[in-house]
């Protein structure tokens, strides 16, 4: 009569899986915290943007009220030119109230009409308003603030638009 011979299988060691769950949870746990880490990096950056913009839409905006005012082109178009100095700010540019630009740095873009979530907004409410986009090009990420201009009393009578990069 022939010997059956079994083979008994043996399973992996009770170190190896305790040293495997051990490894799988940590990294799991780096890999959770890293992600948390990101996103709340990235709020805190636009909320940083968003004051930095906003600060430069009020400054922006009494003198650009005053140019209105005034009727002076002149100081509307150096205003846009020495926002466009600061490498954060990507585009500078006024609308009158139907959307139409009447200031931009480049002269072929005037007349163009512009619409946007915050223009609207900003139409509707009368106060400054933030979107988050895209660039022209559309390949990075930048905050659009939108600024309603009062030439006489509390008449809205243009709007600055500017974005800033991220």
């Amino acid at each position: 009569m022939k010997r059956m011979i079994t083979k008994k299988r043996k399973g992996f060691s009770l170190t190896f899986k305790v040293s495997m769950t051990i490894t799988l949870l940590i990294t799991f746990l780096m890999l959770g915290m890293g992600t948390m880490t990101y996103f709340m990096n990235q709020r805190v950056l636009i909320q940083q943007e968003t004051r930095q913009g906003k600060s430069i839409a009020m400054l922006a905006g009494d003198i650009m009220e005053n140019a209105m005012k005034s009727n002076d082109p002149d100081t509307m178009l150096s205003v846009i030119s020495f926002m466009k100095e600061d490498p954060k700010i990507t585009q500078v540019y006024v609308t009158d109230i139907k959307g139409e630009m009447i200031a931009h740095d480049q002269q072929e873009r005037l007349g163009n009409h512009m619409q946007s979530r915050a223009l609207s907004a900003a139409m509707d409410q009368g106060t400054l308003q933030v979107q988050q986009t895209t660039s022209e090009t559309g390949d990075r990420p930048v905050l659009l603030f939108v600024l309603p201009l009062q030439s006489t009393g509390s008449q809205t009578s243009a709007y600055l638009h500017f974005t800033t990069d991220l």
